[in-house]
């Protein structure tokens, strides 16, 4: 047995059991200290957020934010061109954007997502930024042409621009709640949209049961984040306990009324 084979080397097998449960009552200790849950869904939220195919040395967030960035100097310096314009060559970019859209809606309405979503790009890169009502209805637009794309992340940024800029419908709630619900990091975004959308229609029962379905599918997310977490904590306690004849299957994980978990030695 592995006990007696330490015994025989000259190690004091009594001590080392006492020193095992110190590293089980500290471990139980920042368990507490932190919600088990709690560590188990970050740790595997935070896989599932990097992308464990991606170079890590450079955050994706902070691409995000360097686009953002670029977007709004963009944005401004568009705004200083544009006050430069008259009244009548603003009318005739809001015109010609508004032919690029026709375009646009043509190519959706045959089947071309490809080109649509490249004529309402074009819509939106002449269309003056004081109309803000047509630019949000090309975003929506393209947004739809995103989703059958099924470019996700372009049709949530589409949408998300719309809203915030002042779209004229609920189009752009909707199908952003579409495309957050075909990510499963964004399950909670999309319960969020949908049930403002509720709130605006109480009567929509597929909103009730959308809701319904991803409340279900992040439960199950949860638990299998949590099975794999385990899993994965069970690898490296092996590992750490190799050395002296144990494995976690000498320890048992026990829940707690507060869904933690303590972790002690078997009797």
């Amino acid at each position: 047995m592995a006990g007696t084979s330490k015994a025989n080397d000259g190690d004091d097998f009594t001590s080392f059991g006492s020193s095992a449960k110190n590293v089980v009552n500290d471990i139980n200790a920042k368990m507490e200290g932190n919600g088990g849950d709690d560590i188990v869904h970050k740790a595997l939220n935070d896989d599932i957020q990097d992308g464990s195919n991606k170079d890590k040395s450079i955050p994706k967030q902070n691409d995000k934010e360097m686009d953002e960035t670029k977007r709004k100097e963009g944005l401004e310096k568009r705004k200083e061109q544009e006050a430069a314009l008259s009244e009548e060559e603003l009318k005739n970019l809001r015109e010609q954007s508004q032919a690029f859209k026709a375009q646009g809606n043509d190519h959706f309405g045959e089947g071309f997502w490809y080109e649509a979503a490249h004529s309402y790009t074009k819509a939106l890169d002449i269309c003056p930024l004081m109309y803000t009502s047509d630019r949000a209805t090309y975003l929506s637009n393209r947004a739809a042409a995103y989703i059958k794309l099924r470019d996700w992340e372009k049709a949530i940024e589409d949408c998300s621009e719309a809203l915030e800029i002042g779209a004229p419908n609920d189009k752009p709630l909707e199908r952003r709640a579409h495309s957050y619900a075909q990510l499963e990091e964004k399950y909670e975004q999309a319960v969020e949209d949908y049930e403002s959308l509720l709130k605006m229609y109480p009567n929509r029962k597929d909103y009730v049961k959308k809701i319904a379905d991803l409340k279900q599918a992040i439960n199950e997310r949860n638990e299998r984040m949590k099975r794999e977490m385990i899993s994965k904590l069970k690898d490296l306690g092996n590992m750490c306990l190799k050395p002296f004849g144990l494995s976690t299957d000498n320890f048992e994980m026990v829940q707690q009324p507060g869904g933690g978990y303590s972790i002690s030695m078997k009797k």
